[in-house]
């Protein structure tokens, strides 16, 4: 599968693919040369990606973007997965400019159209995959799902897919491939036109060598995400790895309040050498019976569990496993790559490609559930709201080790309520701000809504009372 990974690439041809790669960064933590703490360095990527013509609120109003983080230890095969996601999505494209049927009609012509989406040089950013035992991506690097990115908005989609390819965890302080084929930060040269913004972080909790720095990136992508991509390549590993995952959920959750809704978890195993492999064996492995409940003696996952129960009623509390993951995940789901040097796959590129194919169905799956409860819920981020939020969470997680308020984080310049008057102004503000895409029943609520509460109010005051107007714009 030589179109998907990057292997046999020379070194001149590498540093070629990281430099063009380079742009991709979104952010990443790197201790600072003379005082070794952690230094966060922000790059400019999510507005390249979703409102490059500087637009503001006024073209991406209705576009409302989703943001899936892929994670795990180096060397599990990350950036490869990312880019074939990518690719998929490059031929889901020439497929409708061609008018080829869905599905396409054979393994050959979608081995055709991959051989075509990557010789379009320059129109899409493509992760370096690489492999081996160094970490390829310096940071997180952000990608985005579909069209060629342009100055102009009218072309993308009213739900964008960013896909975050972040790097490895455990992996100690050696440089990654993208900082000795690319170069890192530390102010060289060509940084300052790449509009960096950089903050301390002052948080005790990711102030802890490469293991606070992990726990920063897998916190924040965890609160900023949809859905939680968790690549392990070891089966054997998983009695280790995936108490991970949950440690890394539960102490996001416990540094989070007022969320909106819960994470989708895919789970995946790639270069999985058995090929009698199914998800459901792999649901059973991972979620089956264990000997004893995994938040025992483990201190986030026994935080967690108890705050939770302290704060629940006796119907809700964590008593099992199965419940600890019902609270910490919305949905778990699992999908495996097999080892493309296993005789079963050896010289079947068609093969392989249909377990990618698998995971980009579970990925769009669990994306559009996502889109739907936001949607029914009225909690929906466009760019501006996005950006406003993404904002906020850098910032709080670099000074604070205090949960993540979302409301607060989320919160614009519009004054808070503090009255009758002000709370139906304010219910009106967001309700018509989302009216885009309404079913008619929604429009109804809403309307009667609004005309239920102005007649409380005049029975109650004996007569109408006139809103603040500037609460509804």
């Amino acid at each position: 599968m030589n179109f998907i990974t990057c292997t046999g690439l020379d070194e001149p041809q590498l540093r070629r693919l990281h430099v063009q790669e380079k742009p991709s960064r979104w952010f990443t933590v790197k201790r600072d040369a003379a005082t070794e703490e952690p230094r966060l360095w922000l790059y400019d990527r999510f507005r390249c990606l979703c409102d490059p013509g500087e637009t503001g609120n006024r073209a991406t109003g209705n576009h409302f973007p989703s943001i899936v983080s892929f994670v795990g230890n180096t060397s599990a095969g990350k950036s490869t997965i990312v880019r074939a996601m990518l690719l998929l999505g490059m031929v889901e494209q020439l497929r409708i400019t061609r008018g080829i049927p869905t599905p396409v009609p054979d393994d050959n012509c979608l081995l055709d159209l991959l051989e075509d989406a990557l010789k379009r040089p320059g129109e899409y950013s493509l992760p370096v995959a690489q492999g081996g035992t160094t970490p390829t991506t310096f940071g997180v690097h952000l990608y985005r799902d579909g069209p060629p990115v342009t100055d102009s908005v009218s072309v993308t989609p009213q739900y964008p897919l960013l896909l975050a390819d972040c790097e490895g965890f455990r992996a100690g302080f050696a440089p990654t491939n993208a900082e000795s084929y690319a170069g890192g930060l530390d102010g060289e040269e060509g940084d300052e036109d790449e509009q960096v913004e950089s903050l301390d972080i002052k948080a005790d909790d990711y102030n802890k060598g490469k293991t606070g720095i992990d726990l920063f990136y897998a916190r924040l992508l965890y609160a900023v995400s949809d859905v939680i991509v968790f690549v392990t390549r070891n089966p054997k590993s998983k009695a280790e790895d995936f108490p991970q995952i949950l440690e890394w959920a539960a102490g996001a959750m416990l540094k989070t309040f007022n969320q909106p809704s819960g994470k989708t978890l895919v789970v995946v195993c790639n270069k999985l050498s058995d090929s009698n492999m199914n998800p459901q064996r792999l649901r059973n492995d991972f979620l089956g019976a264990q000997d004893q409940m995994l938040w025992k003696r483990r201190g986030i996952l026994e935080a967690f569990v108890e705050r939770f129960n302290a704060t629940t009623n006796l119907n809700r509390m964590i008593r099992s496993n199965s419940d600890l993951y019902g609270e910490l995940f919305r949905s778990i789901h699992f999908c495996h790559i097999p080892d493309n040097n296993n005789v079963e796959v050896h010289n079947q590129p068609e093969t392989l490609l249909g377990h990618f194919r698998d995971l980009k169905a579970v990925l769009d799956l669990a994306v559009g559930e996502e889109r739907e409860i936001r949607s029914q819920s009225l909690i929906r981020y466009n760019v501006a709201d996005l950006s406003h939020f993404l904002t906020q969470t850098f910032q709080h997680f670099c000074v604070s080790n205090a949960p993540l308020d979302f409301y607060r984080a989320t919160c614009r310049d519009n004054p808070t309520p503090s009255g009758f008057e002000e709370h139906i102004a304010n219910f009106l503000r967001l309700a018509y701000n989302r009216k885009s895409g309404l079913a008619d029943a929604a429009e109804n609520f809403i309307e009667d809504v609004v005309a239920l509460s102005l007649l409380i109010l005049t029975r109650r005051r004996g007569s109408i009372s006139m809103l603040p107007l500037y609460y509804c714009y």
